[in-house]
């Protein structure tokens, strides 16, 4: 259960990420920067897996992963591979196309069902698609947004977040101020359907803002729902040129 949004302006690529958890799951860690494959990139951690949902790496790539939540991927295997793993170990990319070809040649049979956002300020980005079988590869990543998932009334949620985002771009547009305000959102008051999410069993756990300028990337981590404003944690590297 996942709502991803992004845009484009001067400043730079802005992503923004609510993650929607049941209330049970361990706590996230805040972002740290770390380095793997030689590469430096920032992400929170799953409390529980000990991967992540996105991360931004100094060659300003940003990963995104939101589950699929197929009904297949309870019957396909007992002991999965994490996805947020997944994203951890391909956030070593250095460009778009680069992350596309490191999962092409990652074996996906114990991994369930999700959607990968790839984005990049210099392209369009790529959404992969698995569904346990196949991998399909969309290599325009505009079309996709705002990349949704819930694995509670999939189809009504979706069209419910849909909806206030048609609203939301209708009145300002894609400003980065307004994504942010459709992250905290109730368009029709706080529920499963609202993009800023609360349920009895689970809720919007954690939001994240990216920032990916000319000379550094940074994200933000607020625990909580962001419709109830906490202190974020900042993490930045400055950007490098991919080889």
């Amino acid at each position: 259960m996942c709502s991803v949004t992004w845009t484009r302006d001067a400043a730079g690529l802005h992503v923004f990420m609510n993650r929607d958890e049941r209330r049970t799951r361990a706590p996230e860690r805040p972002p740290r920067v770390f380095v793997r494959d030689g590469v430096s990139r920032i992400a929170p951690e799953d409390g529980e897996a000990g991967g992540t949902w996105i991360a931004v790496n100094e060659h300003g790539v940003v990963v995104a992963l939101v589950n699929g939540y197929l009904r297949e991927d309870l019957a396909r295997t007992d002991e999965p591979r994490s996805r947020g793993l997944l994203v951890r170990d391909l956030a070593a990319g250095s460009s778009s196309d680069d992350v596309v070809r490191r999962l092409g040649a990652t074996d996906l049979s114990a991994v369930r069902s999700f959607r990968l956002l790839v984005l990049h300020p210099d392209d369009r980005g790529s959404v992969a698609t698995w569904d346990g079988r196949s991998l399909e590869i969309a290599s325009d990543a505009e079309p996709f947004c705002p990349l949704l998932s819930s694995s509670h009334a999939a189809s009504a949620v979706a069209a419910a977040r849909l909806e206030a985002w048609n609203e939301s771009v209708a009145l300002h547009g894609r400003d980065p101020d307004a994504l942010e305000r459709y992250h905290a959102g109730h368009a029709r008051g706080e529920s499963a359907y609202s993009v800023c999410m609360h349920r009895e069993d689970a809720e919007t756990r954690s939001f994240v803002r990216v920032l990916v300028a000319d000379t550094a990337a940074s994200l933000t981590w607020s625990p909580g729902p962001p419709c109830r404003s906490r202190p974020g944690v900042r993490c930045s590297v400055q950007r490098v040129a991919s080889p």
